[in-house]
């Protein structure tokens, strides 16, 4: 097997919350070229004043190995887990998964409300070729987790409902994806216009109609930057809506758990976590639910003004085209 070895410290930036907090969400975006073997880190942090232990559990990600699954971390501190990231046998696909870091102990520390944070992981297996292209945030073959739970949603205060300067930055950041199937589908999938460049434009020189001319290459140039804004919010739309379905499907696994629990007449103890767990990814689920409404008002607006700026074009090719036409002699 071909290993390509790849270095990237995965640092988790959280923040305290209260008691009962929802637990911080991360989209973490992985891309690796097929039969490979890769290298990475987690850090697991300690946000509470003691040392506590940490149990690190993935779900649907055997393709990620980890030099171990507990540790113990001194107070405000952090202590680092190499992971190691193998792609024998996958197919060139997304595969989604997740890794939650848990705090054995932190309950026991009076004013500690650590508890427990979601690392959603996106794999995007890829050819060598795709990977050469492709420019990810930190370096080649791992980009860093991207937030999605924002500081209110987590405490419980205001509505925590994502800015449009939020939204378009998680999109931004989940774009870039170039193994996915979805990427070769970003365009039709959504609707965004295609570019096409003018053929009176080029190789042509109209000296009666320079205005013209020049008002034409702007608004290529223009239409270009549009296009490939809306197309990169789509491709980030795509991975936040393949997230989004997993979350709400361990939504739904946890509230068919503890409705099960709770017919077969399952201890209280028993229920009482398994409701609390039903509550939380009840919870989580929203927050993408709520990421994912804005994205896609996101993503329409920057449809509409593509196509808005493409009709200014074909105006404007129309009114060069027009003027062609009355000066022949002037044009080369």
């Amino acid at each position: 097997m071909r290993k390509v070895f790849l270095s990237l410290a995965v640092v988790l930036v959280f923040c305290g919350a209260a008691v009962g907090q929802i637990p911080q969400q991360f989209i973490w975006k992985i891309t690796f070229i097929a039969e490979s073997l890769g290298n990475s880190k987690i850090s697991v942090q300690n946000r509470c004043r003691e040392t506590h232990d940490f149990s690190i559990s993935g779900r649907n990600v055997p393709f990620l190995d980890f030099a171990k699954t507990s540790v113990s971390v001194r107070g405000r501190a952090s202590e680092t887990v190499p992971v190691v990231v193998n792609t024998a046998g996958l197919q060139r696909r997304s595969y989604l998964g997740e890794v939650t870091l848990f705090c054995l102990t932190c309950a026991k520390e009076d004013g500690c409300s650590q508890s427990r944070d979601i690392l959603n992981v996106t794999l995007n297996v890829v050819t060598s070729d795709q990977l050469e292209n492709y420019k990810p945030s930190k370096e080649f073959g791992i980009d860093a987790p991207i937030a999605i739970t924002s500081s209110a949603s987590r405490a419980g205060a205001g509505s925590g409902v994502a800015s449009d300067a939020e939204i378009k930055a998680i999109l931004e950041s989940l774009s870039g994806n170039p193994g996915a199937d979805t990427d070769s589908r970003s365009a039709s999938a959504c609707g965004v216009p295609r570019f096409r460049d003018a053929d009176t434009v080029a190789g042509k020189d109209c000296k009666n109609c320079t205005d013209k001319q020049k008002a034409v290459r702007e608004l290529e140039a223009r239409v270009r930057k549009q296009t490939a804004l809306a197309e990169k919010y789509c491709l980030g739309l795509m991975q936040l809506e393949n997230t989004t379905a997993f979350v709400e499907a361990r939504a739904s696994k946890a509230q068919r758990q503890l409705a099960d629990a709770s017919a077969s007449g399952a201890d209280g103890r028993v229920l009482g976590n398994l409701r609390t767990e039903a509550e939380n990814s009840r919870k989580d689920a929203k927050v993408f639910r709520d990421k994912l409404e804005g994205a896609r008002f996101v993503v329409d607006a920057a449809k509409t003004d593509a196509f808005a700026v493409m009709q200014e074009l074909e105006e404007a090719v129309s009114a060069l085209e027009a003027c062609e036409k009355k000066n022949p002699a002037a044009c080369k």
